[in-house]
């Protein structure tokens, strides 16, 4: 199988500023460096394994094809096309993502 390319969408870039943001002011560097780079390498594993995320548990969101993947209290939605994989958002998973995710999608 191919490896996919990974392009994030400006919304996941910029939700990824915001947890590193999050944790550099209530953690320090070592922790916003560290949960930045496990989300990270979560998500360079999809270029080889690009359905190892579960279909998006949301009828809607599962309908137009999201999947998701975990890393730690956040969630990551992507799709997956011919040789791309697009990353929509990193969410924190104890938040409403359901409801925020249906207003940004």
């Amino acid at each position: 199988m191919p490896n996919y390319d990974i392009v994030f969408l400006a919304p996941a870039f910029a939700e990824l500023d915001e947890i590193a943001d999050m944790h550099l002011a209530l953690a320090g560097e070592t922790s916003a460096e560290k949960i930045t780079n496990s989300i990270m390498k979560l998500l360079e594993n999809l270029s080889q394994n690009p359905f190892m995320g579960m279909v998006a548990k949301d009828t809607a969101l599962a309908q137009q094809g999201f999947r998701v993947l975990l890393s730690g209290n956040y969630i990551c939605f992507y799709k997956v096309s011919t040789d791309v994989i697009e990353i929509y958002h990193i969410v924190d998973a104890r938040k409403d993502y359901p409801n925020l995710l249906h207003d940004l999608i």
